[in-house]
């Protein structure tokens, strides 16, 4: 891949921390993860990130998730000035990632299905169709969050995983099969493949992970929360639920709720991503003090992760 001599691409740095925020004002997306996870990512060895240089002024930033041990590349958080938008720079960051790691085989990337060519490259062939999942918003104030939910008989065999507890889980395939039924788990928006290598990846500092086994693995829940802070200090968090959705959701969300709601100064959003929608989510909700997100406040109703073996346009891809 060539570059113009007023163009450079290489590794971004914790000290690039100012320029990379800045491509994208706040205003202009409020929603965005990277301002309070950034240090964070950057310390991770399976992520890697790089900034795009214009006339020696930072105007781009894409980064990768390298998972599956290394074979397949995650691509987010790509954003570009506006005055810089609409001149291939994310398709350079492709090309360049590519080139910088020849471990990668191929790419995965989830987007909402209101992208209107998703399914047409889906038809065409372009991208392969992984797994789809629907996604609920439920907003709450630290104030209106009930009491400790009284323990339930059913939930004498819930925990919160370590990742040994994970490793265990993938292992079984009998268990892992009535869960993770894409064979997939896909954590705040990244989709992982069931192997001992991406467990340090699911089970991150911000990340935790209940699991409730009952019916001979039937009935399992398994449910993962990350959370982040956004620009305006709300909290937003990522609730992914796999298994069963029955009566232990609503404990599963009490325990998560309790690890991030010391960093809760009002309002909190939590977007609900599973299998299809059921009433015993808005139950289980209800529960614990959160309620349905007004219509139209957010727009995405459904995620879907598509897989090809070239790199896919980062533009289309959720951070």
């Amino acid at each position: 891949m060539s570059l113009k001599e007023n163009e450079v691409i290489r590794r971004s740095t914790i000290e690039d921390y100012d320029a990379v925020i800045s491509i994208l004002p706040g205003k202009d997306y409020d929603g965005d993860y990277l301002p309070d996870y950034f240090h964070m990512l950057m310390n991770n060895p399976c992520y890697k990130a790089y900034v795009y240089i214009l006339d020696g002024k930072i105007t781009g930033f894409q980064s990768v998730y390298l998972v599956d041990g290394g074979i397949t590349g995650v691509m987010r958080s790509g954003r570009v000035r506006k005055d810089t938008q609409g001149k291939g720079v994310l398709s350079k960051f492709g090309g360049f990632i590519v080139e910088q790691n020849p471990s990668l085989t191929h790419f995965v990337f989830t987007t909402g299905t209101n992208v209107p060519t998703i399914y047409q490259n889906i038809r065409k062939g372009v991208y392969r169709f992984v797994a789809k999942r629907v996604c609920l918003y439920y907003q709450a104030n630290k104030y209106s969050l009930t009491e400790p939910l009284p323990e339930m008989e059913t939930l004498e065999k819930t925990k919160v995983l370590n990742q040994n507890d994970l490793i265990q889980i993938i292992k079984q395939q009998n268990l892992y099969s009535q869960i993770f039924k894409d064979n997939r788990i896909i954590i705040d928006t990244v989709p992982y493949r069931l192997m001992e290598s991406n467990i340090p990846m699911i089970l991150m500092e911000r990340t935790k992970a209940v699991a409730s086994y009952l019916d001979d693995n039937k009935k399992s829940i398994v449910t993962f929360v990350s959370y982040f802070k956004l620009s305006n200090g709300e909290i937003f968090c990522n609730l992914d639920i796999y298994g069963d959705v029955g009566k232990a959701l609503a404990h599963h969300i009490y325990i998560h709720i309790q690890n991030f709601v010391e960093h809760i100064k009002d309002i909190f959003t939590i977007e609900v991503r599973c299998h299809e929608s059921s009433p015993t989510i808005d139950s289980a909700m209800i529960e614990n003090g959160l309620i349905l997100a007004p219509v139209g406040k957010f727009v995405r109703k459904e995620l879907v992760c598509v897989e090809n073996s070239f790199y896919p346009n980062a533009g289309q891809s959720r951070l």
